[in-house]
């Protein structure tokens, strides 16, 4: 794997994943594409891409080990879903009280 695509998906997935389920949350709801179950599937594909780019790059070599984690890891993948979702909805009143 190239240095730059290395570089790329160390420093920029998550991120990038990160503003494109918000930004596609935030399209869905101005469009009147029901909440359930869209944001739910979209942030679970967003969690599952970078799980999977995280295997293919990790960060840190020794996160790819088991260290009997998964209670954090599954608190965790519910409070990115929570931050997703609260962002997708301030963003979207946001835009609401500015384009109004």
């Amino acid at each position: 794997m190239s240095i730059p695509l290395r570089f790329a998906i160390r420093w920029l997935s998550y991120p990038l994943v990160f503003g494109g389920c918000a930004s596609f949350m935030i399209w869905a709801l101005y469009a009147g594409i029901p909440y359930w179950p869209t944001t739910p599937i979209v942030a679970a594909a967003g969690l599952l891409l970078i799980a999977g780019l995280e295997r293919i790059q990790p960060f840190r070599r020794a996160w790819l080990e088991d260290h009997q984690d998964t209670l954090t890891d599954l608190l965790h993948m519910l409070v990115n879903l929570s931050v997703i979702q609260f962002t997708a909805e301030f963003l979207a009143k946001l835009g609401d009280a500015v384009w109004s």
